[in-house]
């Protein structure tokens, strides 16, 4: 990441622009940790949609905290809330039930995001029909260069970004837009770093 920084500096361009910027806008989301409550987390799901109406984009991700049952009856309950997809609601590894979930959901399923693996472990999940689209969070996929190779958007919450940053992420009438300045196009809020700092290893 330091390194795509600094290229975009000597360039002159944030680095969204040297990959190829294809939206500078990109729609905000909302998050619940109502996960082992499918109940709970099917009414919040209800009341989401009905705050937004039937333009918004919605997806859920309950972060692999469902059993096969609950995945299938959440997914149900959602698809007719007209969710687009229903990511990692299984345990990461589980692809034998990701593949019969993937069989018997009417409403997408979106696997490969919370297991950290690179581009050669996704053949698995492509040949037993696992995953309807694969994902991939830069962290845990070995950088950019792979997420690219496999064309699996990276994910990360608004409070993930704004952590540490002198100015927050704004959202302006539900749209996050990309950066503007040269490589990350952020500024460090170095008195926070100062003050989080634990030791310096030398």
């Amino acid at each position: 990441m330091a390194l795509w920084d600094i290229a975009g500096k000597v360039a002159g361009l944030p680095i969204h622009r040297l990959l190829g910027t294809h939206h500078t806008q990109v729609k905000s989301g909302f998050a619940s940790w109502y996960y082992n409550d499918t109940d709970r987390g099917i009414e919040l799901a209800r009341r989401v949609r009905e705050a937004v109406g039937d333009s918004m984009d919605l997806m859920l991700d309950p972060h692999g905290a469902y059993s096969f049952a609950d995945a299938l009856r959440v997914s149900d309950a959602v698809h007719e809330l007209g969710f687009l997809w229903l990511e990692d609601p299984l345990n990461a590894h589980d692809l034998y039930a990701y593949s019969k979930l993937c069989e018997k959901a009417r409403l997408p399923i979106i696997a490969t995001g919370l297991s950290p693996i690179d581009l050669r472990a996704y053949a698995p999940w492509i040949t037993g029909r696992a995953t309807d689209a694969l994902r991939g969070d830069v962290a845990l996929k070995a950088g950019r260069v792979e997420i690219l190779s496999a064309d699996a958007p990276g994910r990360y919450t608004l409070d993930s970004f704004n952590w540490g940053l002198a100015e927050p992420w704004a959202i302006d009438q539900g749209l996050v837009s990309a950066p503007t300045g040269p490589g990350l196009g952020v500024r460090l809020d170095e008195d926070l770093l100062r003050h989080s700092q634990v030791a310096v290893l030398r």
